[in-house]
């Protein structure tokens, strides 16, 4: 899959009971929660997506195909070939505890990268990816 298609994916809603029960806090949530906590919050997460994207503009073995504004999460591609004693994506990510492609997305080949951290700890696991 190339990141043209990847930008592509549709991932199919949860499950109905899910979806419902989360439509219907929003309203709650939206009325008693303080409006600068949806601006902290998003600055919060766009300041992750601006790190994590140029964190892995160093690393050629990932690539990331997208740069998401503000987000909780990113997905990189793997070059496969770069790696040595791993086999796939699945063993990628188990030695770095991170959730293969394929795992609820079917996406072989790809990982997801929770980014939704303190700067220290989203450093450093930048640079374990990076090593």
């Amino acid at each position: 899959m190339d990141g043209k298609t990847f930008q592509n994916l549709k991932v199919s809603p949860p499950a109905p009971f899910a979806f419902i029960l989360h439509q219907a806090a929003i309203p709650t949530i939206l009325k008693d929660t303080p409006k600068d906590f949806f601006h902290r919050r998003q600055m919060f997460l766009k300041d992750k997506a601006d790190l994590a994207y140029s964190k892995l503009a160093d690393i050629p073995s990932l690539k990331c195909y997208l740069k998401p504004e503000a987000c909780t999460f990113l997905w990189t591609q793997l070059e496969m070939s770069s790696f040595l004693n791993i086999k796939d994506d699945e063993d990628f990510c188990e030695k770095l505890v991170l959730l293969p492609g394929r795992i609820g997305f079917g996406l072989r080949g790809w990982a997801r990268h929770s980014i939704d951290m303190d700067t220290q700890t989203l450093e450093d696991a930048f640079e374990r990816l990076k090593s």
